[in-house]
């Protein structure tokens, strides 16, 4: 999303509106600004409606000084062209700002703090993930040989992107990667209300064992029910106990889906919540923070590599099976996947003046 201000030469109120010239190229609506070779991509992507979202991709250099550098060039670039400013701004920061995101924790240097302060004070963005979890500690880099870790991979946002995204967490990555994954989930404010959409029963549940016995025993008192009844009425109806068992399907579904978790996520889940107790914990210090939090992590990896590899092969075993055979799965291969665009509202009948309704209900 694209956001607009009303404030005049802010160039957040240019929205889609600036000059193209032969540094961008164009594929289906998305804008890029290659600001600097291999350093900051900035990109303008098609959202909601006629809503862009403007994100700044950067890797910035190791070294203090360069760091520094990196900062006041990508300062100078908005300065001197006609860049819409990001709604979103996110990468390999290689530095924290606050001596809270490294363990054992230090401060950065002040240079290379104060240089990337200024630039995301000048584009109006705040640390998304550390504004939403408070003094809470978290960590998407770890220097393998001693352990030590940081949160150099961050997100940074505008305050009306903020105060719609959740879910800002940080994951282990399942591919081979000394770094975790980062990431929120954004919507549009504009959107209406859409709630949790429909139900549908989870797939795995129809080879779990004790679900096809606990249906099949409510499908038989089912049979005997209707077959028993003798005075139909309003309350005492074969379509009555047909939705009746259904509704007792529906209720056995959700209660077994949550019980019938793999072990392997149970696992992951567990370990998660005991390296998070532990690198939070105020009662340890940090080189115990370190010592007990390093052996949990490494579990956690390799329980996520297993996890997406399993998922890898039943994909591609899939393929090897029905990706030449004219089937639903082969057509759907090769179809176009087109996201249905929301109706953000709906007047009022016999309102006067027009007003209008965005709940769904």
């Amino acid at each position: 999303m694209k956001i607009i201000s009303s404030q005049g030469n802010n160039p957040r109120a240019a929205g889609v509106a600036f000059v193209i010239n032969k540094d961008i190229a164009i594929h289906r609506g998305i804008i890029t600004h290659e600001i600097i070779p291999g350093r900051a991509l900035l990109i303008s992507i098609p959202w909601h409606a006629n809503l862009m979202l403007t994100i700044l991709n950067i890797y910035a250099p190791n070294s203090p000084l360069d760091n520094e550098n990196f900062w006041k060039e990508l300062n100078q670039a908005f300065n001197t062209n006609p860049f819409p400013y990001p709604d979103i701004l996110l990468g390999d920061f290689n530095m924290v700002e606050d001596a809270i995101d490294r363990l054992p924790s230090h401060n950065d240097n002040p240079n290379t703090r104060n240089a990337l302060f200024e630039f995301r004070t000048q584009m109006e963005l705040i640390d998304g993930w550390r504004t939403y979890n408070g003094n809470e500690k978290g960590y998407t880099y770890t220097q393998k040989p001693n352990m030590i870790r940081s949160r150099i991979d961050r997100i940074y946002s505008t305050n009306q992107i903020f105060n719609t995204a959740t879910d800002w967490e940080i994951n282990t990555s399942p591919i081979d990667s000394d770094h975790c994954l980062t990431s929120v989930r954004i919507s549009n404010p504009a959107s209406p209300w859409q709630g949790h959409g429909r139900w549908k029963l989870p797939l795995f549940l129809l080879k779990n064992k004790d679900f096809q016995n606990e249906t099949r025993s409510l499908a038989l008192q089912l049979n005997k029910d209707i077959t028993t009844t003798k005075a139909r009425s309003h309350s005492n109806n074969p379509q009555i106990l047909f939705k009746t068992f259904k509704d007792q399907v529906k209720e056995l579904a959700i209660t077994k889906a949550k019980t019938a978790i793999p072990k392997i996520t149970k696992k992951l889940i567990q370990l998660k919540q005991e390296h998070k107790l532990i690198i939070n914990n105020p009662s340890l210090s940090e080189p115990q923070r370190i010592a007990q939090a390093g052996p949990i992590n490494d579990q956690i990896e390799q329980l996520e590599k297993k996890k997406f590899q399993k998922a890898k092969n039943t994909t591609k075993t899939r393929f090897a099976l029905e990706g030449e055979t004219i089937s639903k799965y082969w057509s759907l291969l090769n179809k176009e996947n087109n996201p249905r665009d929301p109706i953000f509202s709906l007047r009022k009948l016999d309102s006067n003046p027009p007003s209008y309704e965005t709940n769904t209900h």
